[in-house]
């Protein structure tokens, strides 16, 4: 019975042995001769040893199975192996138990490889994942590229005619290098092509996917002309080429071994220049009118656009004749490009890609429109256009300025339509230029005083002493709360012109320009030595009101700064009151005040909106300066609340614990109101536009659905008063 035993174990252990593979060892590797042509090799790891090992070099150890080949390799190219499924697992060695050279799953196109050389191949599986499916590998051995290197470009015939160049980057050499000048080091493949350009003109190329780089220059190792990516959708151009030049193009990836898309088309191109075909007629008038564009049925030519600059372009051509003395005013959107001609395929007059105003056509003349939009431009942008005229307007300089009424305290307004100016690049403010529409008015100043002007925002103003004279006042860029000026010591009777300006592109914000006027004649209490005797001050507050607005502008310092800024400032005397406490103003946040122990005086106090003196002797006669920033002073409350307060003090930031803030384009938010409290808004003529009560509430908002200006807003309490100035914009 034992003998029996022990045979059938040495039959078992027999079969065992002999089911192993031959090449389960690196010593005993199966040979295999690698070709050119595609072959299939089958193995079987189901009965190979298992090995507790790394599969790459320096990978923690894992059970494994492998069978192990060697091969000649037969060229100087690239071998290629495919294991289909990544359980299939290969390394490469230099020779048996010699140097790994490569490790990977699936698949790779593995480079640096000698010819004639004899190289180890292991082919391997994790014992957990080895099954009987997919037990065979694909091999092969490339030839290397003709055309993998500049030096060996492959040159091509390009023509007018468009070709298909196909090649197999996936089969060139991988480099570390730069894609487009200027970008940092990536890997790359890349393939190499010289050509001759027949024509002077552009270059046509496209592969119709943005995997595909190309980047072309004026030899080999040459200075670079262009690079891109090629577009998904559209063909790509290089313009400028001269004809009879030779050049070197380079086409480059990074997405390595992605076999598509291996081709591009290739073909030169002399632009044309745009011929005037199939008109429509227009109408044009003071009405704007918008212009759809029929992108359905758009045929696209290579031709010029503005500047010579060559594309694929659709045109769209109409005519239409000037009426009297206007301006032509086209809108056109970013994706749009226009050209206006004398006649039909006559001279160019104009070419833009912006909105425009033609002051320079003839009245009566006809004209030709083109319009015309790049091929690369999504079909959902760039649909219509639209265009009308403006009447020209005749006060285009000084000496043609039109004469204003005569002007008062009260608001004279001026509209007009810039549109119909003359445009051209001239002096803003003195030193400065741009490319300007300016408009002129002639004022007498009927008293010695100030010029009050108010300008939307984006506008320039200038004061000038008489045509051609001294600029007195400038300002070429009106900030949105800067837009309101104070031109001061104006003389009466004295002749003043007033220019208007403003940049062709922000002109049209608004369908009319506006100035609204006033003048204000000298403050009586202007200086110190004139300073307004205020009433017997009491424990009860009085409002004691002040006027600005006919003061002189001077360059000073303010409350605690270093800074000089435009200040106007009027002057009070008091006489402190025999009674206990302090001298109290309150008053509004852009007012400012300083008290003096005597005209010219000592400085004993100074402090902005609300505040109290400590200190000041009873029976003492004392100066208040009441002073404004000038850009801060178009406001309200041009006054204050004065008296002695017998009380214990109370911190301002209390008084003023009820906060207001503008945010958006016209939402004011009102916060830690806890009681009830009463909001007015005035406008900038103090002119109140809302009053309304607010209940207690931790937050609230309101919107101000006012006309687009400046606007106060006050917020009356039990413990004050808040005020805010705004800028809304509707």
């Amino acid at each position: 019975m034992k003998s029996k035993l022990l045979l059938f174990f040495l039959l078992i252990s027999s079969v065992i042995v002999n089911a192993q593979p031959a090449n389960d060892n690196c010593e005993n590797a199966q040979e295999i001769t690698v070709t050119t042509s595609f072959q299939v090799v089958a193995f079987d790891l189901m009965t190979a040893t298992v090995n507790n090992e790394s599969a790459c070099s320096g990978d923690s150890l894992d059970d494994y199975v492998d069978v192990w080949y060697q091969f000649v390799m037969p060229t100087a190219g690239k071998l290629s192996i495919n294991g289909s499924v990544a359980i299939n697992g290969f390394n490469i060695y230099d020779s048996c138990n010699g140097t790994e050279l490569i490790c990977f799953s699936t698949s790779n196109l593995v480079e640096g490889l000698v010819e004639g050389n004899n190289y180890t191949l292991r082919v391997r599986r994790r014992t957990s994942q080895n099954t009987p499916n997919f037990q065979e590998f694909y091999i092969y051995a490339l030839e290397p590229l003709a055309n993998d290197t500049c030096a060996n470009s492959e040159n091509i015939v390009v023509d007018s005619s468009l070709q298909t160049i196909n090649f197999n980057i996936v089969e060139a050499n991988t480099n570390n290098e730069i894609g487009c000048e200027g970008e940092s080091l990536q890997v790359y493949k890349d393939i190499w092509y010289n050509f001759t350009m027949p024509v002077n003109g552009s270059l046509e190329i496209s592969s119709g996917t943005s995997i595909n780089r190309f980047a072309l220059y004026d030899g080999c190792n040459g200075t670079q002309i262009a690079c891109f990516s090629d577009s998904d959708f559209y063909a790509s151009y290089i313009d400028g080429l001269i004809q009879g030049q030779n050049y070197t193009l380079r086409i480059f990836r990074s997405n390595l071994n992605n076999p598509n898309s291996q081709s591009f088309t290739i073909r030169a191109i002399e632009p044309t220049f745009p011929s005037c075909q199939n008109t429509e007629s227009l109408t044009v008038s003071t009405t704007s009118q918008t212009i759809e564009l029929d992108l359905d049925n758009a045929i696209y030519f290579y031709e010029y656009g503005c500047e010579a600059v060559a594309d694929s372009y659709a045109d769209f051509w109409y005519e239409f004749t000037m009426p009297a003395v206007s301006n032509l005013y086209l809108n056109m959107t970013s994706y749009l490009d226009a050209a206006i001609y004398d006649g039909c395929n006559g001279n160019l007059l104009d070419c833009f890609n912006e909105n425009k105003v033609l002051d320079d056509l003839v009245s009566g003349e006809t004209y030709f429109l083109r319009v015309f939009r790049s091929q690369s431009t999504s079909p959902s942008f760039g649909d219509h256009f639209s265009l009308r005229t403006y009447n020209q307007i005749t006060n285009v300089d000084c000496s043609s300025a039109e004469v204003l009424p005569i002007l008062t305290a009260n608001n004279t307004a001026i509209y007009f339509e810039l549109a119909g100016a003359q445009f051209d690049t001239q002096e803003t403010c003195s030193g400065n230029s741009d490319y300007i529409a300016d408009a002129w008015w002639q004022m007498t100043m009927p008293i010695t005083g100030n010029l009050f002007i108010d300008t939307p925002g984006g506008n320039g103003i200038a004061v000038y002493d008489a045509c051609n004279g001294n600029e007195l006042f400038c300002n070429a860029s009106e900030g949105s709360l800067d837009s309101f000026k104070l031109i001061d010591n104006l003389i009466e009777g004295n002749t003043y012109l007033i220019r208007f300006f403003n940049t062709e592109t922000s002109l049209f914000e608004s369908e009319f320009q506006t100035m609204n006027l006033r003048v204000y004649e000298r403050a009586e209490n202007d200086a110190c030595a004139n300073a307004e005797s205020i009433p017997t001050i009491t424990d009860s507050a009085q409002e004691i009101s002040f006027y600005t607005l006919g003061s002189e502008i001077n360059e000073e310092f303010g409350c605690g700064t270093f800074n000089l800024e435009d200040y106007v400032d009027v002057w009070f005397e008091f006489t402190m009151p025999n009674l206990p406490g302090n001298l109290t103003i309150t008053s509004y946040i852009y007012n400012y005040y300083a008290v003096f122990d005597a005209c010219n005086g000592n400085e004993i106090y100074c402090f902005q909106g609300s505040d109290q003196v400590e200190g000041l002797i009873p029976g003492e006669t004392y100066i208040l300066r009441a002073f404004q920033r000038q850009n801060e002073m178009f406001h309200p409350y041009a006054y204050f609340d004065i008296w002695v307060d017998g009380t214990l003090d109370i911190p301002m930031e209390e008084i003023n614990s009820v906060s207001m803030n503008f945010f958006g384009k016209n939402t004011l938010q009102i916060q830690n109101l806890n009681d009830q409290a009463s909001l007015e808004i005035f406008n900038i003529m103090g002119q109140k536009v809302i009053s309304k009560t607010l209940n207690p509430s931790y937050s609230q908002t309101m919107e101000i659905n006012e006309p687009t200006g400046i606007y106060f807003a006050k917020l009356y309490s039990d413990i004050g008063t808040a005020t805010l100035k705004m800028l809304v914009r509707n």
